[in-house]
Parts: structure tokens; C-alpha cells; sequence
């Protein structure tokens, strides 16, 4: 239908856009949506995409450090909580 032309219409258009994403932290809900929503992508944008479940991520520090990642997803970072300092 329309929704799934404008997906693919979009994804064709600014497929350069994203290198890579991951959702980490996921439960039961999100992966059931996420199974409907990916049928709409075409598969190398859905490729572009993890899902980790859990909070050790291995597939996001197969790319990224752990001390780059904040504590509440896996990494070494500390929780960031402000994040317009450098414009005070």
C-alpha cells in the first residue's frame, strides 16, 4: 500500500544516511513490532539494523569501544545527564 511505498521510497532516497544502528535493551513488545516493521525495509537498511536484547551488546562493541558506550547499555561510560554544557 501507500505506507509501504513511502518506506521504500525514503529508504532508496537516504540509504547512505545510516551506517548503523542498535537497539539495545529490547523486550518481548518492541522484537513482535519490530517483526511486523521490518517487512516494510528493504534488506540492506534492515541489515543496517540490531536488535540486542540484553545489555551486553556484543555485536555494538564489535564496532565500538565499551568505554564509549554509557553504563545503561552495556559500556563503561558514565550516565550522561546534561548534554548542552558546551553551550553555557
Amino acid at each position: 500500500g501507500l505506507l509501504k511505498e513511502s518506506i521504500q521510497f525514503l529508504s532508496s532516497m537516504f540509504r547512505c544516511r545510516m551506517k548503523q544502528t542498535f537497539i539495545v535493551n529490547t523486550g518481548f513488545t518492541f522484537k513482535m513490532i519490530w517483526s511486523g516493521v521490518k517487512k516494510f525495509l528493504n534488506e540492506d537498511t534492515q541489515k543496517k539494523i540490531q536488535i540486542c536484547g540484553d545489555n551486553s551488546p556484543k555485536e555494538l562493541f564489535s564496532i565500538a569501544n565499551p568505554s564509549q558506550v554509557e553504563t545503561q547499555f552495556g559500556g563503561q561510560l558514565p550516565l550522561i545527564t546534561q548534554f548542552w554544557y558546551l553551550l553555557e
